[in-house]
């Protein structure tokens, strides 16, 4: 069974007077247990539409694309829960933060004491062994305002 740990979170916010990173913090509670928290507080409220296009990406020589572009609208995924894949990921989320509902978001967005790693995390998706990141890009209102990557490993 492979084992799925976060390892690294980069966070950037595209416009000054649009969002805050007030915590970004993987702590490390003992030698197998590390915890996520993130909040980001929202200036510019309410928040009515969301997209955010994400890509896979395996390290071989750098971090190379190693799947499709994905783009979700946010919202409707909240409404209708159709896309599997965005289902499956914000499954291991879900528990750990209030980014859980339609729009609009009238409130910071929080990421509480997430655990950075599962062994069941891949049994859907599996991928070979590695260092891997996804690349995701979060508009609003058409707009890109912030990018993420979040690097992980399989073993």
């Amino acid at each position: 069974m492979a084992r799925f740990e976060f390892t690294k979170v980069k966070i950037k916010i595209m416009e000054d007077g649009y969002a805050i990173v007030e915590k970004s913090h993987l702590q490390a509670v003992n030698r197998s247990l590390k915890l996520f928290d993130l909040r980001i507080k929202l200036l510019q409220l309410p928040v009515i539409n969301v997209k955010v296009s994400w890509v896979l990406l395996k390290r071989s020589n750098g971090y190379l694309p190693y799947s499709q572009n994905f783009t979700v609208d946010v919202c409707q995924f909240f409404k209708s829960g159709k896309n599997l894949i965005t289902l499956y990921i914000f499954s291991f989320f879900k528990d750990y933060t209030n980014f859980n509902h339609s729009c609009p978001y009238n409130h910071d967005i929080i990421l509480e004491k997430f655990p950075t790693y599962s062994t069941k995390a891949m049994t859907l998706l599996p991928l070979p062994g590695g260092d891997y990141a996804v690349d995701s890009n979060w508009y609003t209102d058409g707009k890109l305002r912030a990018e993420a990557r979040i690097y992980f490993t399989l073993s």
